[in-house]
């Protein structure tokens, strides 16, 4: 944006105000050297600054209602010799009369150059500024239009990662819910009301704006209890939050996908119990947090599709934070770590 906002009108004003002034002392003293006569000198100048007045007034007008058309500098320059025309001509009319009767009736031929000067100058000044202020407007105004066009690219691209991650989830948990029909079909019936309970908590959050930790951790909490239906003993989750950065803000549902990476390979290939832990702390000012899942070093990632979830979250906050280096993959022998720092903006 050329400009974060417009001189205001009180300053425009006074601006205005102090260029005529300033044009108007020049010309009363010219016509004073002569004179020697104040009332004649300041009765001068002020016909002149009237038609001067008149001429920048046209110029306005033009400019506000036909300035796609006086932007054309042919146009524009024909439109201010025009302007500069009247007003010497009527200024000629007028003090030619004024001065008739007067010990000075050549006056205004004797002073015309002087004359010519200052329209010249005044009409071409305001001119220039008219045509720069109409460029800055249209100038902030297409970057306004292309702030919101990105933002509305931004909100749909999010839309739909989202999309992509809530069917895989559901697919995910439907399936666990047919497979439990016939052998525990009491776990089926609680598994529907866990996954009723945590949609209903998650549709309704808004994309554009951000929820508290603590607010992400009981959304999180309500996805444990679905996937502890699904896996029963064998997984182990905790939640380990610094109390500083519990009101600390992020994206909604930006956790699930990770945790549901955590538990997907975690498990895979892996006996006994698995432990995951979700660890969050404060880092230079930002959310630093850290997810902990064990794995197999022999587990085939082509084959089971591993960061599907993980790619998704990186987009989001590529588009979010405009930054490619908020998200951070670990392997140290059988431990998997997912890091994300989010800023606090």
């Amino acid at each position: 944006m050329i400009s974060d906002e417009l001189p205001s009108r009180t300053k425009l004003l006074l601006a205005v105000l102090i260029w005529f002034a300033i044009w108007f002392a020049i010309q009363v003293y010219t016509i004073l050297d002569v004179t020697e006569n104040w009332s004649m000198a300041l009765k001068d100048a002020s016909v002149a600054l009237a038609f001067i007045l008149i001429g920048v007034a046209i110029l306005f007008f033009l400019q506000k209602y036909a300035g796609s058309y006086l932007n054309k500098w042919q146009v524009r320059i024909a439109f201010t010799v025009a302007v500069i025309a009247e007003i010497i001509y009527f200024q000629k009319i007028i003090l030619e009369n004024f001065y008739s009767t007067t010990a000075f009736p050549n006056l205004t031929e004797q002073t015309m150059l002087i004359r010519v000067l200052v329209a010249f100058s005044q009409v071409s000044f305001f001119s220039v500024v008219l045509w720069l202020l109409h460029y800055i407007r249209r100038q902030n105004e297409k970057t306004k239009q292309r702030i919101e066009a990105d933002n509305l690219f931004k909100q749909a691209e999010l839309s739909r990662l989202r999309q992509q991650l809530q069917p895989h989830f559901l697919f995910n948990s439907l399936n666990s819910i047919n497979s439990l029909l016939i052998t525990e079909p009491a776990k089926a019936r609680q598994m529907i009301l866990k996954l009723s309970d945590f949609l209903r908590s998650t549709l309704k959050e808004d994309e554009s704006k951000t929820v508290t930790l603590s607010e992400e951790i009981q959304v999180l909490k309500l996805y444990v209890e679905i996937e502890k239906v699904r896996f029963g003993h064998r997984l182990e989750i905790t939640f380990d939050v610094d109390p500083m950065v519990s009101n600390y803000m992020l994206p909604p549902l930006l956790l699930q996908p990770v945790l549901e990476n955590a538990i997907k390979f975690g498990l895979y290939d892996v006996l006994g119990n698995v432990a995951i832990q979700l660890r969050a702390t404060d880092q230079n000012g930002s959310l630093k947090i850290e997810v902990t899942n064990p794995f197999s070093p022999n587990h085939d990632k082509e084959k089971k599709g591993e960061g599907f979830g993980l790619g998704i979250i990186e987009k989001r906050l590529l588009l979010l934070y405009h930054r490619a280096d908020l998200i951070k993959i670990t392997k140290i022998e059988n431990q998997f770590t997912t890091t994300l720092l989010i800023p606090q903006v």
